[in-house]
C-alpha cells in the first residue's frame, strides 16, 4: 500500500508541476487572450476563480507530496491521512487542467495542452453529441488532442480558428 501511495502521489505531483509551469510560462510570455468560451460552462480560462484555486491546489499537492515522502516509511497512519488530503486536491487539479480552453495570440490552450500556432497541423470537428461537439487538434507530430465544445460556441469558434490554422469543417466519421 505504501508503494501505491508513493506512485499515485508522484503522479499527482507531476501533474501539479505541469500546471504550475504552464501557468508561469503563460505569464512570462505576456501573451493576450483572444477568445474564451463564454456560453460554455464546462470550460474555464486563465482568468477564472476555478483556475486560480486549482493553482493554489497545485502548490498544496507539492507540499503534501514532500510530506508524504517523509512520512511514508515512518508512520503508515500519517501517510494515509496525507494521501487522503492529497488525492482530492490532485483530482481537482487534473480536472481543471482538462477544462482549460482559450485562444491566445501565439497559440491555443486546449485541454491543458498549450500549442503554438506553428505546431498545429489542423483542427477539426469530431463526433457530435446532444449539447456538445468534439473538437480535435492534430499536431505536426501526429498527436491528436480532443476536447468538447458547446454547440452554441461552434460557429464563432470555427470562424476564429480558420484565421489561424487549417480548419476541417467536416466532422470526423469515426
Amino acid at each position: 500500500m505504501r508503494w501505491l501511495y508513493l506512485f499515485l502521489g508522484t503522479i499527482m505531483a507531476v501533474i501539479a508541476l505541469y500546471y504550475i509551469f504552464t501557468h508561469k510560462q503563460r505569464n512570462s510570455t505576456q501573451d493576450y487572450v483572444i477568445y474564451t468560451p463564454e456560453k460554455d460552462d464546462k470550460k474555464i480560462h486563465t482568468g477564472t476563480k476555478l483556475y486560480k484555486v486549482a493553482l493554489y491546489f497545485s502548490y498544496a499537492v507539492l507540499l503534501l507530496t514532500i510530506l508524504l515522502y517523509v512520512e511514508i516509511f515512518r508512520s503508515f497512519e500519517m501517510s494515509t491521512l496525507i494521501f487522503a488530503l492529497q488525492l482530492p486536491l490532485g483530482i481537482a487539479v487534473l480536472v481543471s487542467l482538462d477544462k482549460i480552453f482559450e485562444i491566445r495570440g501565439h497559440g491555443i490552450v486546449f485541454a491543458g495542452y498549450q500549442a503554438n500556432w506553428g505546431k498545429i497541423r489542423q483542427i477539426g470537428w469530431g463526433k457530435k453529441r446532444r449539447n456538445r461537439t468534439q473538437l480535435i487538434m492534430e499536431l505536426d507530430k501526429g498527436t491528436k488532442i480532443k476536447t468538447t465544445i458547446a454547440n452554441e460556441e461552434k460557429a464563432q469558434l470555427e470562424e476564429l480558428l480558420e484565421n489561424y490554422v487549417t480548419f476541417d469543417k467536416e466532422p470526423a466519421g469515426k
